[in-house]
């Protein structure tokens, strides 16, 4: 398994989180009743918090499986 790749779809993820906050962001700015703050709070929180969460997790992941790599060339 090449970690590169695990790297890359991080920054990818992240890229995806941020294009979704600004795309947010316009919306909001126009889009402003209770279904609004309902779909923010429902929805776009929780999906930047798991996306959050899961960035470093991957990125230990990818730490873990390039050691266990070294390892195994020994």
């Amino acid at each position: 398994m090449n970690t590169g790749n695990i790297q890359s779809a991080v920054g990818r993820l992240q890229d995806a989180l941020d294009a979704l906050q600004i795309a947010w962001g316009q919306t909001a700015e126009v889009w402003r009743d209770e279904n609004s703050r309902l779909f923010e709070e429902e929805r776009l929180q929780t999906v930047a918090e798991e996306v959050s969460a899961a960035i470093p997790a991957i990125s230990n992941l990818a730490q873990v499986i390039q050691a266990a790599q070294r390892d195994l060339e020994e």
